[in-house]
């Protein structure tokens, strides 16, 4: 049973009122009721949610794992959420049109804010494991796809799933666990016979998540199977879990999308674009969505800034289709895109201006592709090509030559993976060749690149050392921002947005040189009731050039959000 005094759900009204006019104080009853005595609650803490997602369009009740003092509030831009009476239970409400495939939930109270947890969003019919499902005599049979299933590897543990194919029938079985959820797990997908006999299987398809297709060549019960071992390994080779690992299973022999081609667009909406995957009909077009929900834009999550240095005005868009499952994030830039693919290997260079982003295939196996770009003496040239960070398959390297074909320089891995970056100084006006190949000479029809061709020029990154801040009752609140320059950044103004009424935050300015060039503390203070809710940081930069960035939280599963959780603690009465 719901206790409705307790239910705090943000309708894009509320979030459009409390964003524009700044941020509101937020006045539940029962927070106020509290704050009438001493503050005896801590902050509440989370670890993960179970069920670790819904479908749209559905109402979830989820488990909140974590340590707190039953009721809280939840806070999950895009989602209803409301409180029940059993502690650590809410029921959250997805709605039908939400154009994202993750939502971070908080909880909080009148002390403070948990750390967001992850919450993914499906367009198919979800259940949660039935157990024990161990063995292939127990496997799990009550499914319809295509269907999530959402379990928990809790140790030496092998979720099975039994599944009627026809012959020629494709079945396709993807996990969500360590990269897009955090799960402490090392997941294995294996597709066996009704005998257990495997047939196929799949250890790491994006990241340490497992994704599989096998067609049947006969009709019959063909088994899909889940295990793990931990993601940071011990001194024990053994299948391994815990309460903490959980997982979400998609199982479809219709079409599922992986990716969406071009990579990166020009324009934000009503682009159609071709999807990428299995079982997928003869070149659908489909149109992009904005993320999330138009009213949210400024508090949806973003690409956490990365060595691979993805352009920071760069967003995201989302590709959705009703019937099929999965969906795939587009990149929305502000420079001009091309769509290279399936030109013959002796092909002369395609001539691009910079900036340009070029979403290319390695169709061929040795398959290399040439770009020609002119440089100015002196100029920088910033490159950077990725495959896995997408989630897809190349293993991309690149090379740099000059007019006459000399090769000076190559980059395989970078920033601690597979996709590579590389900064030149061109030493000679000319015209220069950017070239992109498998560093194992692979190729396929799925083997997809994005190519990003820039020159360097001064900007910055502001961020955050934490999702949240708590200002006590008649303290200043010290609010820390690190600074990143690139090249000969200038002075930056930072600017505090949302604060509630009553409470005021000077603008400080990040210098060139000197102590404040790589950090500054924004002073909160002022006299206010109780409030809990996002606030952002701006930083506006004229010189040499007009830039406006804000500050992000630290990187997480990919991610960062474009704003900080305050809580001011108002005096006790």
């Amino acid at each position: 049973m719901l206790a409705v005094q307790r239910i705090w759900c943000r309708t894009p009204s509320q979030y459009a009122k409390s964003w524009h006019s700044p941020f509101r104080p937020i006045a539940a009853a029962w927070l106020l009721a509290l704050l009438a005595g001493p503050l005896i609650a801590d902050p509440p803490t989370l670890e993960y949610l179970f069920p670790a997602g819904g479908a749209r369009g559905s109402r979830v009740t989820v488990e909140c794992k974590g340590k707190f003092d039953w009721p809280v509030q939840a806070d999950a831009p895009g989602l209803q959420v409301a409180v029940s009476d059993q502690s650590g239970q809410v029921q959250i409400s997805i709605p039908s049109d939400l154009a994202t495939d993750r939502v971070w939930l908080r909880l909080y109270n009148a002390s403070g804010a948990s750390e967001p947890a992850p919450f993914l969003i499906s367009g198919s019919a979800e259940v949660v494991e039935s157990e024990p499902n161990d063995s292939p005599a127990q496997a799990q049979s009550d499914l319809n796809l295509p269907v999530v299933v959402n379990g928990v590897l809790k140790g030496a543990d092998a979720d099975t799933f039994a599944i009627p194919l026809h012959a020629g029938q494709t079945l396709i079985a993807a996990l969500d666990a360590h990269t897009r959820l955090g799960s402490p797990i090392d997941a294995v997908l294996q597709i066996a016979n009704s005998q257990g006999i495997v047939l196929a299987d799949n250890h790491d398809w994006l990241g340490l998540d497992p994704q599989i297709s096998y067609q049947a060549k006969s009709a019959g019960l063909y088994l899909v199977r889940v295990f793990g071992f931990l993601a940071l390994p011990n001194q024990s080779i053994a299948l391994q879990g815990g309460n903490n690992c959980i997982n979400r299973l998609s199982m479809t022999t219709g079409p599922l999308i992986t990716h969406a081609i071009p990579l990166a667009v020009s324009e934000q909406s009503n682009i159609p674009v071709q999807v990428v995957g299995w079982n997928i009909p003869e070149a659908p077009q489909i149109s992009i969505q904005t993320l999330g929900h138009p009213v949210f834009k400024n508090i949806v999550e973003v690409e956490a800034p990365s060595e691979l240095r993805t352009a920071l005005d760069t967003q995201q868009v989302m590709v959705l289709a009703d019937e099929m499952v999965g969906c795939a994030r587009v990149r929305h830039v502000s420079m001009p895109v091309s769509l290279v693919i399936d030109r013959p290997i002796d092909a002369p260079p395609v001539e691009v201006d910079l900036p340009h982003a070029i979403t290319g295939r390695l169709k061929s196996p040795a398959q290399v592709d040439r770009y020609a770009i002119s440089l100015k003496q002196g100029q920088q040239l910033l490159a950077t090509v990725q495959s896995r960070t997408l989630g897809l398959l190349p293993d991309p390297m690149l090379r740099l030559f000059d007019s006459a074909g000399k090769q000076l320089a190559e980059v395989d891995d970078s920033a601690g993976g597979r996709d590579a970056i590389m900064a030149f100084t061109a030493p000679a006006d000319g015209s220069y060749v950017v070239a992109v190949l498998d560093r194992h000479q692979a190729g396929g029809p799925k083997a997809y690149y994005l190519l990003t061709l820039r020159p360097e020029q001064e900007d910055f990154e502001l961020t955050f050392s934490a999702t949240s801040l708590v200002v006590p009752a008649g303290e200043i609140g010290q609010l820390p921002v690190n600074v990143l320059r690139r090249g000969a950044a200038g002075p930056i103004t930072l600017n505090l947005e949302g604060l509630p009424e009553g409470m005021t935050c000077e603008p400080v300015v990040s210098a060139v040189d000197g102590e404040t060039s790589k950090g500054v503390t924004l002073k909160i203070s002022g006299n206010s009731r109780s409030y809990s809710g996002p606030i952002r940081v701006v930083g506006r930069m004229e010189q040499p050039r007009s830039l406006l960035r804000y500050a992000t939280t630290p990187a997480r599963l990919n991610a960062a959000l474009p704003y900080l959780w305050l809580t001011v603690i108002a005096p006790t009465q």
